[in-house]
């Protein structure tokens, strides 16, 4: 429908331009002349034409239009509310269904588009967010004494497969468990969850493969074979904070695709 919108929106404007090109107001030319002086492939002047350019948008196909309702039904019983959903559809000078056909509404593409230029034109192609992970105590024997800290800084794109990459490279680092808590300072995201307390709770989820649910399990198939399972198991709680505590042991600094990258990922969604 906002494709059609704009196709009406620029032939109308083309028409005034080429109306008011050939106004009253312009001198008359000689007849004779213009005979010997046009060109062969001369542009016509595009007449308004006598029909709108769409259909009526009152009596639908009544068969077409019952199957439209019951699909939208189904929507609303999948928690979709039929307000936000536009649907137009005709077939020549017939108009088959309408739901809110004539309403603009926001189309998911189009604000895909808008969002991604103005990331590239703040932030550029190469901009990386960095998620930091640190320590309030020593490491001994596999424990982390104190606790596991996480500085976001509003990555939208990290995800269970980010969440087990920290966890192995904490691993690595011979940390297998936190006596103390999840502190998440900052903005941190996680699978697109923005309040930081579920976000934590999934990257909590996320560092340990023995408490991994469905949707964690299954991207951690997408992972290249081999793929070790992180093991970070934390005894406290997750919780939020203002500002990071002091006397902080950094531990991994977890970058972000280039901005460029990320957005080609984001949007296959």
């Amino acid at each position: 429908m906002l494709y059609k919108y704009v196709t009406a929106t620029l032939s109308t404007l083309l028409l005034a331009l080429l109306i008011g090109c050939n106004g009253a107001d312009s001198p008359s030319p000689d007849p004779d002349a213009s005979k010997s002086s046009e060109p062969e492939n001369a542009l016509k002047v595009i007449q308004k034409p006598d029909q709108p350019l769409t259909v009526a948008e009152t009596n639908p196909n009544p068969g077409s239009q019952q199957s439209v309702d019951q699909y939208l039904k189904g929507l609303s019983a999948k928690g979709m509310t039929k307000t936000n959903q536009g649907i137009w559809i005709e077939s020549g000078d017939t108009l088959l269904a309408n739901h809110q056909g004539t309403i603009p509404l926001p189309a998911a593409s189009l604000t895909k588009a808008a969002t991604t230029l103005a990331a590239l034109s703040t932030l550029g192609p190469d901009h990386q967010f960095i998620t930091k992970f640190s320590a309030t105590g020593p490491i001994e024997n596999g424990v982390l004494q104190g606790d596991l800290v996480v500085e976001g800084s509003e990555d939208p794109f990290f995800v269970w497969e980010e969440a087990i990459v920290v966890g192995n490279q904490l691993n690595q680092l011979g940390i297998k468990q936190v006596t103390g808590n999840l502190v998440i300072v900052g903005k941190f995201y996680m699978n697109f969850e923005s309040l930081p307390l579920k976000a934590g709770t999934l990257l909590k989820q996320g560092l340990n493969g023995k408490s991994w649910p469905p949707a964690a399990e299954t991207q951690y198939q997408t992972l290249p074979p081999g793929t070790p399972r992180p093991e970070i198991a934390i005894a406290g709680s997750v919780q939020v904070v203002a500002s990071p505590p002091d006397n902080l042991q950094p531990l991994v600094r977890q970058y972000s695709f280039p901005l460029a990258e990320l957005l080609k990922k984001m949007n296959r969604y």
